[in-house]
């Protein structure tokens, strides 16, 4: 079976090599025909380096599922500081955002072009009159340490081009393997981690429209996803279901569709995510339990240093799906969501609203929650946050929730950058009845426009026990 699958997998992969044209590892390498697009032209330079200009590839992805629209973003490494150059090719600028503002990325302006000094890697939207939906999305990495080499045993390397399949639109990963796509690789099927121990998908490439989920996780261990970037999937961007030991990093992700969440796991433990940029049509960020044939618990899962932005629906999003069958029902615990920056939610629902909401259904218990550290800069239609032990129509839950309980709500700053389109809610916390209760809640220093939140501040039922706000 294992030199079958081995032979199956190696029947899909190309392996492609390339010389870097460069020789400056701050700098990108010769860049293959730029698409045609004339909005935005991005250059970098090392700081205080008179070297000429080199010019950074503009791609493309397409956004926002309630009027889908073009927007733009940019890649590259960096070991020192770098200057960057944005050129705006269509109008006039008459204003300029960099955002999270908490960067406090300071620019100049001559003409049409800014120019600004990165000293760190960061993600950033920088958007030009106020468009947020055309703007340019700039993610610089730190340049990664480790060196991968085609030819090498348990390596899938793909180099730069467009990687599709005409047998099969999703291509299944063995175990003790390593995916490498190269700065230039465009992935154009999805692939599937399943039942298997020890792999990894790293690199700077894309995968870029899959007719499914991009990367599909199942039953498996010792998963670690770095550094790519996936653009406008057929579903989710990533999808973790009943698998333990799941590391992601420097993940980037774009969707535009209905049900095109982020990252989406279920009946899985042990992950962490960290520096994520994720710009979603559907949920950022969702655990669930029990859900499509992936069985049990949640727990032991961390999302920080990332910044988030949901078109449509939650930027986190927890708790909807279980086991309603179950005696006592799935357990949700141990969740930290530390470092966070929310830069858009729009939901027009009121029961699926809230920059971070735990909508706690199918009998499930969600508890040992904590959300530390939120700079929320916009909501276009929503709730800061939304706590309740529920029972959605329609598909979504059989049964009410059992409980939520014992979180933990602490330094979240909302200070809207686009004060006139925002439309928000007081924030809620509610039980369902006196069986199914939400208790033990501790609100601290949520700061809304400059005022710190005071109990009245929310919208509470009688079902809520040991409530409070300081």
């Amino acid at each position: 079976m294992k030199l079958f699958s081995t032979i199956i997998v190696l029947s899909f992969v190309f392996i492609l090599t390339a010389c870097a044209a460069c020789t400056d590892p701050d700098i990108p390498g010769t860049l293959p025909p730029q698409p045609s697009q004339e909005k935005y032209t991005v250059k970098v330079r090392k700081v205080g380096n008179s070297q000429e200009w080199q010019a950074l590839q503009v791609k493309t992805a397409t956004v926002d599922k309630h009027n889908v629209r073009t927007s733009y973003f940019v890649q590259f490494d960096m070991t020192s500081a770098m200057e960057v150059m944005v050129t705006y090719g269509e109008k006039s600028i008459r204003k300029v955002n960099i955002r999270p503002t908490d960067k406090n990325i300071a620019y100049t302006q001559e003409g049409n072009s800014i120019y600004f000094n990165l000293d760190n890697p960061a993600y950033l939207s920088i958007e030009f009159n106020d468009d947020r939906f055309g703007n340019l999305q700039l993610f610089a990495d730190k340049a990664a340490e480790e060196q991968v080499f085609p030819d090498t045993e348990g390596v899938m390397y793909l180099g730069p081009g467009e990687h599709g399949n005409s047998n099969d639109d999703i291509v299944w990963i063995p175990g003790n393997t390593t995916v490498y796509l190269d700065k230039d690789a465009i992935l154009t099927y999805s692939l599937k981690i399943a039942n298997v121990e020890n792999v990894r998908v790293i690199g700077r490439g894309q995968i870029r429209q899959p007719k499914n989920h991009a990367i599909i996780v199942e039953n498996s261990k010792h998963v670690e996803i770095d550094g790519i970037t996936i653009v406008d999937p057929n579903g989710a961007s990533i999808l973790v279901g009943q698998t333990t030991d799941v590391t992601i990093r420097n993940l980037k992700s774009f969707s535009s569709i209905i049900w095109g969440d982020g990252i989406n796991m279920r009946s899985s433990s042990d992950i962490t995510i960290d520096n994520l940029y994720m710009r979603n049509s559907d949920d950022c960020i969702a655990i669930y339990a029990s859900r499509q044939g992936s069985l049990g618990d949640s727990r032991n899962i961390s999302v920080r240093n990332s910044v988030l932005w949901a078109d449509n629906a939650h930027p986190i999003n927890i708790g909807t799906h279980g086991d309603a069958t179950r005696p006592g029902g799935d357990t949700i615990e141990n969740l930290t969501f530390t470092n966070i920056d929310v830069l858009d939610h729009h939901e027009l629902s009121p029961i699926y609203q809230g920059c971070f909401a735990v909508t706690c259904g199918d009998n499930n218990t969600v508890r040992k929650l904590l959300f530390e550290d939120f700079r929320v800069e916009n909501i276009e239609e929503g709730k800061l946050f939304y706590f309740a032990v529920q029972q959605n129509t329609g598909e979504d839950n059989l049964v009410p929730g059992r409980t939520i309980e014992d979180v933990t709500i602490r330094n979240i700053f909302y200070n809207p950058e686009y004060p006139g389109r925002n439309k928000v809610g007081k924030s809620l916390v509610k039980g369902f009845d006196s069986e199914r209760l939400t208790r033990d809640v501790t609100i601290e220093n949520v700061i809304i426009n400059g005022e710190k939140m005071v109990r009245e501040d929310l919208e509470i039922n009688e079902f809520v026990e040991n409530l409070t706000v300081k």
